[in-house]
């Protein structure tokens, strides 16, 4: 059987999430990073041919890796905001692990949903998943690690306390306001893809009424 583009994607997430794995790993807490976790995802939403985990992984990962793209392009131009300057400092290796991990799920996730359509329910398992991973990298990972930034700011020195506060307002209430407006976005943007997983092979935007003779009679 012929394999289509989605399955050479999917085998494509797995390869990259392979190579991060591979070119990053110091110990377990580096497999909770967004960016691998949300690739682990968009592979098997690909495999899948799943709308809802494309349009998942596209509300969460526009606002949450876009900044590390931004940057990856500044700091070619020399006006880097210091994230690529510091993997740079890590070696090829890990760097461009990065690099690719970073800007691989956006379009990718566009294009799935693009094809696929844009599930409605996705704003609800967006915000779970996200406040899900936040918690976990808050509670089972080291500040220093300052994984996902739930500790303190990326770019900025470990300042040694306040991480709870920091949390709060800055990872859950700030993502808890980033998320919802993602998901309009990308709504209003799909606003003539939506649909409804849920229900197979239907469309909202496509459903059609009951001829008269098609109507149940109880």
């Amino acid at each position: 059987m012929k394999k289509g583009p989605f399955f050479w994607l999917g085998m494509a997430a797995i390869i990259v999430v392979a190579f991060d794995i591979f070119a990053n790993f110091g110990d377990w807490t580096e497999l909770l990073w967004f960016c691998t976790v949300t690739t682990s995802l968009l592979a098997y939403s690909l495999f899948k041919k799943s709308a809802l985990g494309l349009s998942v992984c596209l509300i969460l990962a526009v606002p949450a890796q876009s900044p590390w793209v931004v940057d990856f392009l500044l700091e070619m131009a020399g006006f880097g905001m210091g994230r690529t300057a510091m993997l740079e400092s890590c070696g090829p290796l890990i760097f461009w692990g990065s690099v690719i991990i970073h800007t691989f799920v956006i379009p990718v996730s566009f294009w799935g949903v693009w094809h696929l359509g844009f599930d409605r329910r996705s704003l609800g398992w967006a915000m779970l998943y996200g406040a899900a991973l936040l918690a976990a990298s808050y509670w089972m990972t080291p500040p220093y690690k300052n994984v996902n930034c739930v500790f303190f700011h990326c770019d900025a020195n470990d300042p040694g306390g306040g991480y709870w506060q920091y949390f709060l307002t800055r990872s859950i209430f700030l993502w808890a306001m980033i998320v919802p407006v993602s998901y309009g976005v990308f709504r209003f943007v799909f606003r003539n893809k939506i649909v409804d997983s849920a229900v197979k092979g239907e469309s909202i935007n496509e459903r059609t009424c009951l001829a008269p003779s098609e109507i149940p009679i109880n």
